[in-house]
């Protein structure tokens, strides 16, 4: 019991130092009490609101929806758990009534704790703000992505027929069906067939590159042989290399 009547002795003190706003009102709609975090960002200047009307503290629109929140109190005698409302000059605040019963149970008084939740809207705001450009940004990407592997895809089909009447005409000369080629020309057709199966790899790559994206590419693995990629790309850059004196 000794606790209790330490608690009783400062529950003023605890009271005061909560950061909300705290009113109580009679049944008239009288202001009773004001803690100290009321004046603090009170929503008048007046230095002593007690015995005052709620309509001379708070705005028509605060009030109009406030008048019937409490008005279900009293009369249900059941809790309102809150709305959040605009106050004008842009700030916004959340507010919750609770019934105050005397010892037959009869409530001749209303507890209401306001917050304001200004910041918190303004941060909420933001956040779906950057929700809703990150939505639109990836919608973008997701087009552009779209349009990219329809580019590549046009692309890799576009190239595939040049290139396949090319290797169809390399076939030809190299079964002989156009004639006979000296040893320099097997060379350098050897060269060129090199270049297009080059080409075809990456028209190939490229259409890798379309099933990566859509996971539908199945990798094969084998062994490789290093010598013979470093000849064939020997062979390939050979004749540039020879252009351009280099060694």
């Amino acid at each position: 019991m000794r606790g209790v009547e330490i608690v009783r002795g400062y529950q003023e003190d605890i009271i005061e130092t909560i950061p909300s706003t705290i009113l109580i009102v009679d049944r008239r709609l009288e202001v009773l009490y004001a803690n100290r975090n009321f004046y603090l960002k009170s929503f008048r200047r007046e230095k002593n609101v007690i015995g005052m009307h709620l309509s001379k503290i708070f705005s028509p629109v605060f009030m109009q929806r406030l008048d019937g929140k409490i008005g279900e109190v009293f009369s249900t005698g059941e809790p309102f758990d809150g709305e959040q409302i605009r106050y004008p000059g842009g700030r916004f605040y959340f507010y919750r009534i609770y019934p105050l019963r005397e010892a037959g149970g009869y409530v001749s008084k209303a507890v209401i704790f306001i917050e304001d939740i200004t910041e918190m809207t303004r941060l909420e705001e933001e956040l779906r703000d950057s929700y809703i450009k990150l939505e639109n940004a990836y919608a973008e990407l997701k087009e552009l992505d779209s349009i990219k592997s329809e580019f590549v895809s046009m692309v890799s089909h576009e190239l595939r027929t040049p290139l396949t009447v090319i290797n169809s005409y390399l076939e030809m000369f190299e079964d002989g069906m156009l004639g006979g080629l000296s040893d320099l020309q097997k060379e350098k057709l050897q060269l060129i067939r090199s270049q297009t199966d080059t080409m075809i790899q990456l028209v190939n790559d490229m259409l890798d590159m379309l099933r990566i994206g859509s996971r539908r590419l199945r990798l094969k693995k084998e062994p490789a042989s290093m010598e013979e990629l470093i000849r064939s790309v020997i062979a390939s850059l050979s004749r540039l290399a020879d252009l351009r004196e280099h060694t």
